[in-house]
């Protein structure tokens, strides 16, 4: 099965390239800052980091799988050999690197990934411009073939849940086993990142998925109700931020009985602060029943609750806006 390499490494003479060292020719500036976001993450606090972690992000349409780890690591546990020149920069500092491939969300087939084929990546598009004076991206095609594989069983670990995170506990064996498991998942719009370790990292995770260690994991049992506690203070805080900011122009764009109801709900802000999301396209979401309910209300149709004027639509719409119990 053929598949696009994507790396993000420094060589001997360039540090990081904000656009990757090599990426798929297909990547829009879109999703190059997404996958840029996340890959940054997932190299934080590397000093720290014992062994490597495991790493699969997807956005709907395109899933990355790698590895970030030392070079001189992954030679290690790989059958390929090389100089030690390219485990370090002309600095003296170590290389490390996020090796991956690319592919098309969903999966047409499960793939398997190996020591040996990040190693392959790495000699293949890294080496050869390691000892370049000036570092430029690397638009590649698929050129990477992989072995495909059989369909991978969830590991048995429930984890625990933080704010919107699912937190597994970490070993050398079971982070392999999530890597592979996510890899093949046939759900859409997720993120995972193994062995992260540093407890500040852990309670500001970008992803969806992560592991960690056992000690953190009883860490966080204890300190659960105080960090949730501290986000819902900073979640509330952020919401009115951004509706002091937003005022005037949500006064314009929205219906007086209608803003009064839902301006301070959670999911429709965040919607129409999403850029991709305009103030219309949201509520015509609302009307034709695209959003059926936010986070703390519940949208039904009716004639005995509020009556909301659609400026955007001949007919008038009514529909009921309804607040849950549990808020």
């Amino acid at each position: 099965m053929m598949i696009a390499p994507i790396i993000h490494t420094r060589t001997l003479n360039n540090d990081f390239l904000p656009g990757f060292l090599v990426r798929p020719e297909y990547f829009t500036s879109k999703d190059i800052d997404w996958a840029r976001r996340l890959i940054r993450a997932s190299t934080a606090d590397i000093d720290l980091m014992k062994g490597e972690r495991y790493v699969v992000l997807d956005n709907g349409e395109i899933r990355i799988a790698g590895i970030v780890t030392l070079t001189s690591e992954l030679v290690n546990k790989s059958d390929h050999v090389i100089d030690n020149r390219f485990f370090f920069d002309k600095q003296g500092r170590s290389i490390y690197a996020f090796i991956g491939v690319c592919t098309k969300s969903p999966l047409q087939s499960s793939l398997s990934l190996t020591y040996n084929d990040f190693m392959a990546i790495f000699e293949k598009y890294v080496i050869p411009v390691f000892g370049d004076k000036v570092a430029e991206t690397q638009l590649v095609q698929d050129g990477i073939e992989v072995e495909k594989s059989r369909v991978i069983d969830k590991p048995e670990d429930d984890g625990i849940t933080l704010k919107q995170c699912t937190i597994y506990e970490s070993t050398d064996k079971s982070d392999k086993k999530w890597f592979d498991y996510y890899l093949c998942w046939k759900k859409q719009n997720f993120s995972f990142c193994s062995n992260v370790s540093k407890y500040q990292t852990i309670k500001e995770s970008v992803f969806d998925y992560i592991t960690t260690t056992p000690n953190n994991i009883k860490r966080l049992k204890i300190d659960m109700p105080d960090i949730n506690r501290v986000a819902k203070e900073q979640e509330e805080l952020a919401y009115h931020q951004f509706i002091e900011k937003y005022h005037d122009q949500l006064m314009k764009e929205l219906e007086l009985e209608f803003r009064q109801k839902i301006l301070i709900d959670k999911e429709f802000v965040e919607s129409i602060q999403n850029n991709s999301a305009t103030i219309e396209s949201v509520i015509r979401k609302l009307c034709t029943g695209e959003i059926k309910g936010t986070e703390h209300y519940e949208i039904i149709e009716s004639e005995s609750q509020v009556r909301l004027k659609m400026k955007y639509k001949d007919a008038l719409t009514t529909i009921g806006i309804v607040k849950k119990k549990e808020w």
